[in-house]
């Protein structure tokens, strides 16, 4: 499953979040764009954990500017950039069969994510978690509500936050 960051698809709230989170890696890594076209998913997935080999997680990638790709001679693309994994339990709030909150647990530090291309390197960007994941944790819980092709998640304590949660296919 997937959020997207994208205007219509996430509340102007969240947006204004995952802009702050672009800004503020802008400012310590000017090469990379958290906002690159494409590149806007933040992923709830199953990843590699501290204690299982498969745990629930949020999972970002963080592209480098276009004119850092590598132009393959057919014309695609390799898109530079960083992977970046935090464990979270997202758990059904009692009496309400029609909520969930995410508890955000640590970062990932598996064997298997340590080293190679999609290691984890969030302990460089710190600002996802305190910023962007800690906006989306505080605004929890959420009332869940099946829309056909993704879930819309509004928060229990603010309507004015809600985003949409794609579901796989």
């Amino acid at each position: 499953m997937k959020v997207q960051f994208e205007d219509g698809l996430v509340s102007s709230d969240l947006m204004g979040t995952y802009n702050t989170t672009h800004e503020w890696i802008k400012w310590a890594y000017s090469w990379y764009n958290f906002k690159r076209e494409g590149y806007t998913n933040l992923n709830i997935s199953v990843i590699k954990g501290n204690d299982n080999e498969a745990v629930t997680g949020f999972s970002k990638y963080i592209p480098q500017e276009s004119q850092f790709d590598y132009v393959y001679e057919d014309g695609t693309r390799y898109v530079y950039g960083v992977d970046t994994y935090y464990e979270v339990d997202i758990v059904g709030v009692g009496d309400h069969p029609d909520q969930v909150r995410f508890i955000l647990k640590d970062p990932s530090d598996n064997l298997a994510l340590r080293t190679g291309e999609h290691r984890n390197q969030i302990q460089f960007y710190s600002w996802i978690v305190t910023i962007l994941y800690k906006t989306m944790v505080d605004n929890g819980p959420y009332t869940v509500e099946d829309k056909g092709d993704y879930y819309l998640l509004t928060s229990v304590n603010n309507s004015e936050v809600w985003f949409h949660l794609k579901k796989r296919n």
